[in-house]
């Protein structure tokens, strides 16, 4: 078992830990600094795949960003997560519960999905909110020493002013959603109609992939794609 090579790809990408763990090899590059490092048994085993992340959120911060880069995403993980500690046992019992326990659950979900997978667009900008919103203290100590609400929209119109945050968040987030799942569909398509032989209608499907895909920044893998679906129209040159 191999989790769809993701056990090998950590397995090699480990060692550039060490290599990178004072500067980081850059956000974006890590497809070029780890060709070194990609053993034949993962390229046996997955030969068409085009590693451009490590598939582990940290082992991803190590590696682009060096250690103190994995340090600061640690650091942000634990104010949100002590954030939201204090405040869920500072709030009466019941609803005024709910907004500390619903953000603790959804960073706990991306962080399990961090162990298998890669930040994106739209679940960094996630992460970022959840960050915020459990790291915001709405009290403050006063000059007499009794605490004093600040006025936030945290605590004058929480629910609100989360409800907005929300909405701001998807109306960012769906249509990348939505171009990535596009691209990956039509791509899916493209290469089951070269499979059948239909290679007109393939290329057709491939080209739009990698135009969606190239629409939120470089599409390697489906330019990749698109490429092997090609070799099959017989076009080499394009190939």
């Amino acid at each position: 078992m191999t989790g769809s090579g993701r056990t090998l790809l950590w397995r090699d990408a480990l060692p550039m830990v060490a290599r990178y763990a004072a500067h980081g090899c850059g956000p974006e590059a890590f497809l070029l600094a780890f060709r070194p490092y990609q053993s034949a048994e993962l390229e046996r085993r997955e030969p068409y795949a085009l590693f451009d992340s490590a598939h582990n959120v940290a082992l991803d911060a190590a590696i682009t960003t060096g250690l103190a880069g994995l340090a600061t995403l640690v650091a942000l993980v634990a104010l949100a997560a002590s954030g939201l500690a204090r405040r869920f046992r500072a709030a009466p019992r019941g609803a005024a519960r709910a907004l500390p326990l619903g953000v603790a659950v959804a960073l706990v979900g991306w962080a399990a999905g961090g162990l298998f997978v890669f930040d994106t667009i739209a679940t960094a900008l996630y992460f970022y909110v959840f960050v915020a919103l459990g790291s915001v203290n709405g009290e403050r100590s006063t000059v007499n020493g009794k605490k004093d609400r600040l006025f936030l929209p945290f605590t004058v119109h929480r629910s609100l002013f989360t409800l907005l945050l929300l909405v701001a968040a998807l109306g960012v987030a769906v249509p990348r959603l939505r171009l990535v799942w596009l691209a990956d569909r039509q791509m899916a398509t493209a290469l089951a109609l070269a499979r059948d032989g239909r290679l007109a209608e393939a290329v057709g499907h491939g080209r739009a992939a990698v135009s969606n895909g190239e629409a939120l920044g470089p599409a390697p893998e489906l330019s990749h794609l698109l490429a092997r679906v090609y070799a099959r129209a017989g076009d080499p040159a394009r190939a």
